[in-house]
This record gives structure tokens, C-alpha cells and sequence, in this order.
């Protein structure tokens, strides 16, 4: 089913690139084995490298994929390899950023039926015993993730009714449930197994911006950041785009409806929006729900993002190449997580441009190219 699509969508991309289908297989075969990215075919797809309209050949082989990706991750070469943790667990990354006095969104507690030792955060067992914990606490709304969770998957916002502390309000980028605390014990194993850990945070507010701009919900900056003798710097920026409906900003490889825009380094102003990848993506000018424009929006707090990206990358000694997420509130910036090295695709596919145009980030990797 899937070499089906692949397939029809090769025949759609050659009708629309005014090209034949070989010709784009020739080219993607020589992305994949002769340019230093490894482009899949399926890549060389979803970032629409057949228009020759939009990317010369040069251009086009700075682009990288995932199997650049996992040498990255697996080499020890760019970051050390015991590093990978901290984008593995977002609640080790929390504390240690907590400590160096770097904003993070406030735990309330970890759920785990482990036996983790987290200091002083309150450790439950059970939804009920979270339930019971955040009413004695006088918290009504919360935000939870797993703790090893990708993508966004898993993540939700509880909501505990103050009449009826059993029934729960569970909304997700799916929508909304109303639950018993009983499946809401089965809800949370769903998402994160039994013996995972699920994040239980504060409920970060948009900046007033960011909110009129999407109609709702958090938006953030994901900040690609490489390292060179101990200095960071921003290489690229996107800002994510919430859709308006949805619990975070992940775009998903454009299956969650949220936004891409790209943003200039030296003035934080977005400067391309993109819907969706591939076959489907389009650039456009407004928000499709609030119809307010984007293109041409200054992102709050711009400078302070960018500095407080590096900064986080710093903090983490074998850590070298990343992407920081970083959400936008009415106080400013706070941290949100890294990913070692992260995806490449949101980068690059908001700045038209792969990641290995960037003399830093090549330097970096020419051992695995």
C-alpha cells in the first residue's frame, strides 16, 4: 500500500514539475547515494525537491534526512552519545535547566509506577492519587506528556471539574473526552505504558500575539543551534504554528494541521509560512482560521529566544548539534526541550535550504558525510 502511494505520488510530482517519472528517480537516486544528506526517495518527495523551479542542483544536496540523522544519534561524533539522554527525558533536561536558572513550564508531578527518585516532586502512583494531589493542591487545569514521548503523542490537558472530582475532562489534539478517574488510569498507560512516566505541568498561556494571531493555543520557536569551541549560534529558525485547535505545536510532517513559518535571524520576522509537505504543501499569507496574517509577523521576545536557545545548548558540554523548542508567553520565553540532533525536516523545509548549506553545521558532521 504504501510503494502504491509512493508511487502515485512520483507520477503526480513529475506531472507537476513538468519532468518525467525517471528523471526523477535518476535525481533522487543520486541524492541518496552520492550527496552527503542520504535522501530517501520518500524525502525527496516531502520536501518537494523534484521543482527545479524552487532549488538548483547544488541546492538541493545540502539538504539531509534521517539516515544523517542516525549517524548523528548513533556515531558520538557530533554529540556524545550518554548526551542523547537529555532529549530522551524531559524531566532530567527540566531540572538540570531549572538549576541553571533557565525558564521551564512549572512541574506539578510525575506520574510513574516506577521507583524514580525526582527530589522534591510529588511522585503518584496512581489517577487517582494525580487527581487527588492536584485538588489538594488547588490545580484545575494541567498539562500532561509522557516523559519519552515523541512528537507531541500522548500530550494532553486535564481538566477536573469542581463539583464532581471523579469525572475528568481530557482534551487532546483529537478533541475532548469526559472520563471517569478509572479510565483515565487506563488512558494514561495507553499513552505512555506501564511502566513509562508522564509529565504533569502547568498550563503555559500564548503570548497575546501568538494568540490573536492562531485564535488559541501555545505556539513555540524550534531555535537549530550548532556549537563550535564552546560558543552556540543559531543557524536556523521556525516558528510552529498552532492551528488553533490543537494541545501543542508540532507539526508532524504537516499531518497536525499546525504551521510552519520560517523566521530571519536578524530581525525575528517570518518571512515564508508553509502548509503541509510534499504533493500538499502550500505556502500562504494567513492564518486559516483567524485569517490574520502571518507573513511578515515579528515573533515576541526574539532576541531573548535566540540567546536563551544557545544558552541551553551551552549548558549541555557534549552536546553540539540541536534543536531547542521554546514556547512564547506574556512573561517571555521558556524552555520547552531539545532534541539531539532533532528532525531536520521542519528546519529545512520553512527556510527552503538544508541544514548542510550551513559551513558550521557541515563542518560538524564531515566525518559522517
Amino acid at each position: 500500500m504504501k510503494i502504491i502511494s509512493t508511487y502515485t505520488s512520483a507520477r503526480t510530482a513529475a506531472a507537476v514539475s513538468h519532468r518525467t517519472l525517471f528523471a526523477l528517480f535518476l535525481e533522487s537516486a543520486k541524492l541518496r547515494f552520492s550527496s552527503p544528506g542520504r535522501l530517501g526517495f520518500t524525502e525527496y518527495l516531502d520536501l518537494a525537491l523534484y521543482r527545479s523551479d524552487w532549488y538548483g542542483a547544488e541546492t538541493k544536496e545540502a539538504f539531509a534526512g534521517w539516515r544523517l540523522i542516525r549517524k548523528i544519534e548513533n556515531s558520538g561524533v557530533v554529540n556524545g552519545t550518554a548526551w542523547r539522554v537529555f532529549g530522551a527525558d524531559k524531566l532530567t533536561f527540566s531540572q538540570i535547566c531549572q538549576s541553571a536558572g533557565i525558564p521551564v513550564p512549572t512541574i506539578f508531578a510525575l506520574y510513574t509506577c516506577g521507583h524514580r527518585e525526582v527530589g522534591s516532586i510529588y511522585k503518584a502512583r496512581t489517577a487517582q492519587d494525580l487527581v487527588k494531589h492536584l485538588s489538594n493542591q488547588g490545580i484545575a487545569v494541567a498539562f500532561l506528556k509522557p516523559v519519552q514521548g515523541i512528537y507531541g503523542r500522548g500530550a494532553h490537558i486535564l481538566e477536573l471539574r469542581e463539583e464532581d472530582r471523579l469525572t475528568l475532562s481530557v482534551k487532546s489534539s483529537n478533541g475532548v473526552k469526559e472520563m471517569h478517574v478509572g479510565s483515565y488510569q487506563e488512558y494514561l498507560v495507553a499513552i505512555a505504558g506501564r511502566h513509562a512516566q508522564v509529565l504533569c505541568q502547568e498550563v503555559l498561556q500564548p503570548h497575546p500575539a501568538l494568540a490573536e494571531l492562531t485564535g488559541g493555543g501555545i505556539s513555540g520557536v524550534r531555535c537549530g543551534i550548532v556549537k563550535k569551541d564552546d560558543v552556540a549560534t543559531c543557524y536556523m529558525a521556525v516558528l510552529k504554528v498552532n492551528n488553533g485547535a490543537n494541545v501543542t505545536d508540532n507539526f508532524e510532517h504537516g499531518e497536525s494541521g499546525n504551521l510552519l513559518a520560517n523566521i530571519d535571524l536578524k530581525t525575528g520576522r517570518v518571512d515564508r509560512v508553509l502548509s503541509n509537505t510534499g504533493l500538499l504543501a502550500i505556502e500562504i499569507q494567513k492564518h486559516p482560521l483567524t485569517r490574520m496574517p502571518i507573513l511578515d509577523f515579528h515573533v515576541p521576545f526574539w532576541h531573548e529566544i535566540v540567546s536563551m536557545a544557545m544558552r541551553v545548548v551551552e549548558v549541555f558540554p557534549g552536546i553540539r548539534l540541536a534543536g531547542v523548542d521554546i514556547g512564547i508567553t506574556p512573561a517571555g520565553p521558556v524552555v520547552f526541550e531539545i532534541n539531539t540532533p532533532g528532525d531536520f525536516d521542519l528546519l529545512q523545509l520553512a527556510a527552503r535550504k538544508g541544514v548542510l548549506s550551513i559551513e558550521e553545521v557541515r563542518e560538524l558532521c564531515k566525518s559522517l558525510l
